[in-house]
């Protein structure tokens, strides 16, 4: 699908369609997450999972993004983390010079201009109505749709939301420390949990706030300060490493971690222009209170941010604030996951006090990733098809903590 914008290149929006439902259902879109990378490979399970369901599937790369294009992919930060900020921010200024010299305007790049999109190929297929799953960032794009292209939508899942008003970098540190908060305290109501890892609150707090790494250090060889409190944050964001989350923080005290033995601990997006685009547009505020937090110390992604998005040219803007959800009566699922230290369940509340028609469920053992549950995604697929919001599985079922060898506490 080719769509003008206001740079020199044509905007191409490649898209995917599989599945033939039946003529009583609308098809699926499948908003995926991101933002920078391709939102078909991020959702490509969710997507597979519907058309097995025996429903019309659609999903698309964002225009920026994935095989989309043009593509506002930045080889220049390859080799770079986003920890070294001058050298970071130096590669940035290179990419969006290049991108510049393409004719390429980056206002076209924002969820205004996904949700635009979107209506573009409903259009294009000849959908009336359709429904929509999107889960992170996608849920970005599906509240702007839901706002300017509501009788377009029957039913819509939202899975792990992020409302207008809220912003996901200048937000960070307080709704990381909220996750961890809740994640101590259930440590501490689990007997095994609490046995293995006594005080660990306070044991924590502790460690965030030593000094640098000395050389007779004892710890010197675990990650401290905002670098132990990275590792943490990125195991609280996934399902497969939830679980080891106590285990991991009282390893680090010890000074015996080993990040290769507890799956995943990076969630970070690929480095794109789009990426930069959204999270210095739409995801980061003027003024933040950088005050450090009892368990995550002055662990921040704000400052760094700043410093990259004045190197990409891109300042804060309210145009995704301005969204009206107000009166909304779009039939709403919402799912959110009580330790999500990204877009935490206080976000989903405040869309489920927006949207008129809206239904909102916790799950007690989940965090942001929650395509991974077989449990919400069967109440996703079952509210999409029939409106119900009825549970097959218990959604309250604690988290059942491990060591760090697999062994369940």
């Amino acid at each position: 699908m080719v769509v003008r914008g206001n740079g020199r290149p044509p905007q191409s929006i490649f898209f995917v369609r599989a599945g033939s439902g039946p003529a009583s259902a609308p098809p699926v879109f499948v908003l995926g997450g991101g933002p920078g990378g391709s939102a078909i490979d991020q959702s490509f399970a969710v997507f597979s999972a519907f058309v097995a369901a025996g429903r019309s599937a659609v999903a698309f790369d964002y225009r920026g993004t994935g095989r989309s294009t043009p593509s506002l992919d930045c080889p220049e930060t390859g080799g770079l983390v986003q920890a070294r900020p001058a050298a970071f921010a130096d590669a940035v200024r290179r990419c969006r010079a290049r991108l510049d010299d393409l004719g390429i305007d980056l206002a076209d790049y924002n969820n205004l201009e996904n949700a635009a999109d979107f209506n573009a190929l409903r259009g294009l297929l000849g959908y009336s109505r359709v429904d929509i799953y999107a889960d992170s960032e996608g849920t970005r794009a599906a509240f702007a749709v839901m706002a300017r292209y509501p009788r377009s939508l029957r039913r819509v899942v939202l899975a792990a939301p992020a409302p207008p008003g809220e912003h996901i970098i200048s937000d960070a540190a307080a709704n990381f420390e909220t996750s961890l908060a809740a994640m101590v305290k259930a440590c501490d109501s689990a007997p095994g949990c609490a046995t293995r890892y006594p005080n660990l609150s306070r044991r924590w707090m502790s460690f965030v706030t030593r000094g640098p790494r000395t050389p007779g250090d004892a710890v010197a060889d675990s990650p401290r300060g905002t670098e132990a409190a990275s590792v943490i944050q990125a195991q609280l964001a996934s399902a497969e490493s939830l679980p080891f989350v106590p285990a991991t923080m009282d390893a680090i005290i010890r000074g015996d971690f080993d990040a290769g033995t507890v799956g995943p601990t990076s969630l970070t997006p690929a480095i794109s222009g789009v990426y930069l685009t959204t999270r210095c547009s739409e995801d980061l505020t003027s003024s933040v209170d950088n005050s450090a937090l009892p368990l995550i110390g002055d662990w921040t992604p704000v400052t760094i941010h700043r410093t990259i998005c004045g190197a990409w040219g891109i300042r804060p803007t309210s145009s995704f604030d301005r969204i009206s959800l107000a009166g909304n009566h779009t039939r709403t699922l919402m799912l959110t996951g009580e330790y999500d230290p990204i877009h935490p369940p206080a976000y989903a509340e405040q869309a489920h006090r927006l949207l008129v028609d809206s239904t909102l469920t916790l799950f007690r053992s989940l965090s942001h990733d929650l395509d991974a549950s077989p449990c919400a995604m069967s109440l996703a697929r079952d509210f999409l098809a029939s409106g119900s919001t009825a549970l097959q599985c218990n959604r309250k079922q604690g988290v059942a903590f491990m060591d760090l060898v697999g062994d369940r506490l």
